[in-house]
Parts: C-alpha cells; structure tokens; sequence
C-alpha cells in the first residue's frame, strides 16, 4: 500500500492499524478502477460479470468499482478470515453486500475525477483509496444528473487479472470470485455524492 498526502494526516485516520502493522491501510492509490452502470431488472452491472441483485432497484446508476493492491487477512476464532481494509471501511459507514442488501446513501463521502483519476473521499475529506481507468464522457454525465456514484470495495471484485492467469481468467472466473467474496461478507458497497473536481 502506498500512502497519499501528509503521512502523519493519514495516519491519524487509522492509528490502531497503523500501529499494528506499521503500514497504512488507508490512501491506496493504486487500485484497479472500473466504471459501470446498474443495468436490466437483473441489475447486472454492463460489461461485467457481476449480478448486484436486489441490492440496487434503480437503473442506469453508475458504479465505480474499486479493488484494492493489496489485500491483508486477520483469522478469526472461527477458523475463517476477513480482509481488514474492506473491514474498516464497514466500520466507517459502508455496507456489506449481501444478497438480500440495501444500500443507503453515506453522508459526507464522495468521490470525484481527475483526467483518468478516479478517488474516493471520506466524510473528512481524507482520499480512502484511487485508481486510474479511461474516462467515460456518458458515465461522467450520468454522474452529474444523478449527483451520487454507487461504490464497491474489495479485493476479490473479479476486476484485477492474477499475474499467473492471463490466458485463462475467464468471465466465469471474475463471476466465481465475486460471488464467493460476496457470499463471505467481503465486499463493501455504499452510495456517495458526486463532485467535480476543482
């Protein structure tokens, strides 16, 4: 993970985690970025292989997808896992999705463009994570009419292609790795406001 801005700034956003592991968690500006829109009464997001349910009832809604480069597991008592950042942006706010989830708007998060820079902010202003992807003229102004961007957050979004599968990761494969993600609780969703940059 890298850090962004003041060091010590965001440090202060996570200093139990930071202490912990001695790294920041938070300010990862290297994940993959993916632009999408809710779609059909199936709310199969367009040109993915991800199926949101009955999470999202509105069309033509865009969806930034954000998957972090790096993931970090703690055990839990139970003998499974979680990965800690999608762990703390739930405990900031985001929901899990879940099959039967509905997803609510989060006040005073909001995430904003920059050429090809995509970046999520939290209710203090502090960039949660960014990415780069090819801008899209219609998704931008989808954007603005809609005034709010609905946000997935996770490292097992089925978005990233592993080093060692490049010939063979398949849209059965991203399909598969969402859904075991979704079903174990690991990904995050919320609404946020849209902002044009300054």
């Amino acid at each position: 993970m890298s850090m962004s801005g003041d060091d010590e700034s965001s440090r202060g956003q996570v200093p139990s985690l930071f202490d912990l592991l001695g790294c920041g968690i938070v300010a990862d500006d290297q994940a993959t970025c993916v632009l999408a829109y809710t779609g059909s009464a199936l709310q199969a997001l367009n040109a993915t292989h991800i199926n949101l349910g009955s999470a999202v009832s509105e069309p033509d809604v865009p969806v930034l997808l954000f998957e972090p480069s790096a993931e970090i597991r703690s055990s839990r008592p139970d003998s499974t896992s979680r990965e800690i950042q999608t762990e703390f942006i739930i405990m900031e706010g985001f929901n899990r999705l879940l099959p039967d989830s509905r997803i609510a708007l989060l006040e005073n998060w909001y995430a904003t463009r920059n050429n090809d820079r995509y970046t999520l902010h939290d209710h203090r202003g502090f960039m949660w994570v960014s990415g780069e992807t090819r801008a899209d003229p219609d998704w931008g102004a989808a954007a603005r009419r809609k005034r709010k961007v609905l946000v997935l957050y996770g490292t097992a979004l089925g978005i990233s292609q592993p080093p060692n599968e490049l010939d063979t990761y398949r849209v059965g494969d991203r399909r598969a790795e969402f859904e075991k993600a979704r079903q174990e609780g690991r990904i995050a969703t919320a609404f946020v406001a849209w902002r044009e940059a300054v």
